[in-house]
């Protein structure tokens, strides 16, 4: 009977997900616009992802997964323009719960500006999304992967705020190779930022080790 209570309390709680997701395709679509600004095109768009975790034996990512959790939720609202056929800024502001992890918190998550010189050469600066992997600079899209996450080794959740972005510059472009195709290339340089809600602030003050910064710098390409 305790399993049979247990199994009908994890479906209820995948409809309530499954309605969960339903409002929130709403609201992402609604968050969806284009604008002008004193003659100056300005996009607005936004997100929201809701799940719902379950395990047993382990409370993944300190939400409370073996009895079901809804405590994993994430959102974030960007704004971006043109400014010339060259020049582009933008901004995105990001908030999310998950567990006992950055608890509505919110966060400037990117701002940079983007200089387009060729096709072959860019440059941007200020706080970047870091090109590393596959997905990095893209797992806010949940629509380009089949996961419910990434594979944590690579993009941690709770590590996400100090991995997601770098405070610094990048070099980019795109080469054309004619019939064979052609390359694009990142080469980026920057600092981490500090996560005071993330995951390893989190796992060393269940220790007793108070921090209170670290840092660490990217380079790659």
């Amino acid at each position: 009977m305790r399993t049979l209570l247990t199994y009908r309390n994890f479906i209820q709680r995948i409809v309530l997900l499954a309605g969960i997701g339903a409002a929130a395709t709403g609201a992402l679509r609604a968050q969806s616009t284009e604008f002008n600004l004193e003659g100056q095109p300005v996009q607005v768009h936004g997100f929201l992802s809701q799940g719902f975790a379950y395990s047993r034996g382990n409370n993944y990512l300190t939400m409370n997964s073996n009895s079901g959790s809804l405590a994993f939720t994430d959102f974030g609202a960007n704004v971006s323009t043109q400014v010339t056929d060259k020049l582009r800024v933008g901004a995105q502001i990001y908030d999310r719960n998950i567990g006992q992890l950055t608890q509505w918190r919110p966060e400037l998550d990117w701002a940079n500006i983007d200089y387009r010189f060729r096709d072959w050469l860019g440059i941007r600066a200020g706080k970047i999304k870091t090109v590393m992997g596959l997905h990095n600079d893209t797992q806010d899209m949940e629509f380009l992967h089949p996961w419910a996450i990434l594979p944590q080794s690579i993009y941690p959740l709770d590590l996400r705020v100090s991995t997601i972005a770098h405070t610094g510059a990048d070099i980019y472009g795109d080469i054309g190779l004619k019939r064979f195709g052609g390359v694009s290339y990142t080469v980026y340089a920057g600092k981490a930022p500090f996560d005071r809600y993330g995951g390893y602030v989190y796992g060393q003050e269940c220790n007793g080790i108070n921090v209170t910064s670290y840092s660490a710098r990217y380079e790659g390409a």
